[in-house]
């Protein structure tokens, strides 16, 4: 069985408001015993029409609205508010068993006994009616319960039958229908009006101690089950509110006691039939609901699924691996900035006409993450379309750049395509970061042959250099050069040159190794953009 989805700031609040009516309920008991303390009847009974609260019922009351405020509480007044709960069963209880017993006036009854006498509407000044007690002895059984942290279903059970208790009796009064009317069994009215009102709250703060457990829990959970166990309680909490409506309404206007009884039995048979249909038609549109979101959770998972896909084929497109070139030994080194998505690329493609040769791609989109990771994709496929047709150079920088128009975005790029048979190689450079072609101590830029991606109305030239056996190429992306440390001081092109002009003679993927090590070595081991280094050598 799933726990309920009740939100801690929806216990809390739920809580707040169960000690906001236990503190109505304690004032209420107080200001009772008060009244009868200074001889107050106003306090006492409200009304001289109404029947008064008698002291014990007061008592009963102050005990159980403290008990809810000290189970709110750590430590020992859980404790204290169980004894509470315990003192309040055991009033219900011996009142209830005098009242079925018949006995005469006691102890209890004697509390200000003076002004009880005067107010009294029972048979036995002071002591409460059947109901009262019944009240008493459902809540005090609720808290002592919570009190225990036992069976928290029945002590909310019990905390909503004494709710019912106390709000029929408000009902009565509301109706003006008097107790001797309906009868005892009844019990619409047969307990002060403060004293239904005091009962009602209490029940309902009992309820509320531990919302997030039990049925409370259930009700107010945010999912269909929440929703279902509401509108059935609805319905049935309804019904038997709406028979005693009814009753009421019926004796006040009606005289004739047999008519009564025969519209009242057929309102009862036409209630019955309605707890059997409105709970199936509540339970056929909970389903549909359910359905509904099923379906909604299935399209929203596809649609994560799919996007998963996607991303994971972009991912896989994206990876930057080392370029493999026929008679070039390479190395590659990769750092991320953030994330796994990147707008840096390194990409080699193979063709065999018109002529034998390798295109070696690097490129960097403006930007960060996903958005420029979905550029770099299409780019890269963009340009392997272009190649496999057997375009040339100039023509592929002409139609990056329409994509990068298009795309209202930029990008840098360098294009060299190496034939397998001669060391001339051809290059495009689109205001990428000048290569640099390495033999010795000897360190030549290589030209920017064009701006960079995504400006209308540009060409880029297409240059031939000549690269010897042995000679070592370094193509990197301005991540590298641009590291800079908290105070905003640059790696630097010198720094960089100076170090691959040092390592040449070693194996390009120690050269690679080596730069992205100087870059992060001088930020402190984080760099603030994706870093590539592409580093090969003719053999």
């Amino acid at each position: 069985m799933a726990l309920p989805r009740l939100r801690l700031a929806d216990v809390l609040r739920l809580q707040q408001i169960g000690s906001a009516l236990a503190g109505v309920v304690l004032v209420v008991g107080l200001a009772v015993l008060s009244g009868y303390a200074v001889g107050s009847s106003r306090i006492v009974e409200i009304s001289p029409s109404l029947p008064p609260m008698y002291p014990i019922t007061a008592v009963g009351l102050a005990l159980g609205g403290a008990a809810v405020l000290a189970m709110q509480r750590d430590g020992n007044s859980r404790w204290v508010g169980g004894a509470c709960a315990v003192c309040v069963v055991a009033i219900g209880a011996v009142e209830l068993v005098l009242n079925l017993a018949g006995a005469g006036p006691t102890w209890m009854e004697g509390l200000f006994r003076s002004d009880v006498a005067a107010l009294a509407t029972t048979p036995v000044a002071g002591r409460p009616v059947v109901e009262t007690c019944i009240a008493f002895v459902l809540v005090g059984t609720a808290l002592t319960l919570i009190a225990l942290g036992r069976r928290p279903v029945v002590a909310q059970a019990l905390g909503v039958a004494a709710t019912a208790v106390g709000v029929s009796a408000v009902v009565g009064f509301v109706l003006g229908v008097d107790r001797r009317d309906l009868g005892a069994a009844v019990g619409v009215v047969g307990m002060a009006l403060h004293t239904a009102i005091g009962i009602a709250l209490l029940g309902m703060a009992a309820v509320l101690l531990r919302p997030n457990v039990g049925v409370v829990g259930q009700l107010f959970d945010g999912g269909v089950t929440g929703a279902l166990s509401r509108r059935l309680t609805l319905v049935i909490a309804g019904t038997p509110l709406v028979l005693v409506t009814v009753a009421a309404l019926l004796l006040r206007l009606v005289s004739d006691q047999g008519l009564v009884l025969s519209v009242f039995s057929v309102v009862q048979m036409a209630m019955l039939g309605a707890l059997v249909l409105v709970p199936s038609a509540v339970i056929v549109r909970t389903e549909w609901e359910l359905r509904e979101r099923l379906d909604t959770v299935q399209r929203r998972a596809e649609s994560t699924d799919d996007l998963s896909a996607v991303v994971e084929a972009i991912t896989t497109e994206l990876s930057v691996t080392r370029p493999e070139i026929p008679g070039w030994e390479t190395g590659m080194r990769y750092e991320p900035a953030f994330g796994h998505l990147t707008g840096d690329s390194v990409q080699v493609l193979r063709r065999t006409v018109p002529e034998p040769a390798t295109l070696l791609a690097v490129f960097d989109i403006a930007g960060h993450g996903a958005q420029s990771a979905v550029l770099a994709y299409g780019l890269r496929t963009h340009l392997a379309a272009l190649w496999e047709n057997g375009s040339g150079l100039a023509e592929i920088a002409a139609s990056a750049n329409a994509k990068m128009l298009r795309r209202r975005t930029n990008a840098t790029a360098v294009l060299v395509e190496i034939p397998d048979h001669t060391g001339n190689v051809r290059l495009v450079n689109a205001g990428h970061p000048p290569p640099v072609q390495v033999k010795g101590r000897k360190l030549t830029p290589w030209p920017r042959t064009g701006p960079l991606l995504g400006f209308p109305g540009v060409t880029h030239e297409v240059r031939t250099i000549p690269v010897a056996i042995g000679e070592l190429l370094v193509i990197t992306t301005d991540g590298l050069h641009e590291a800079q440390t908290e105070g905003r001081v640059l790696l630097g092109e010198e720094r960089l040159a100076e170090l691959i002009v040092t390592r040449w003679d070693d194996p390009p993927q120690r050269v690679a190794d080596a730069c992205v090590d100087l870059a992060l070595e001088h930020t402190g081991g984080r760099l603030r953009d994706d870093a590539l280094v592409v580093v090969a050598r003719r053999c």
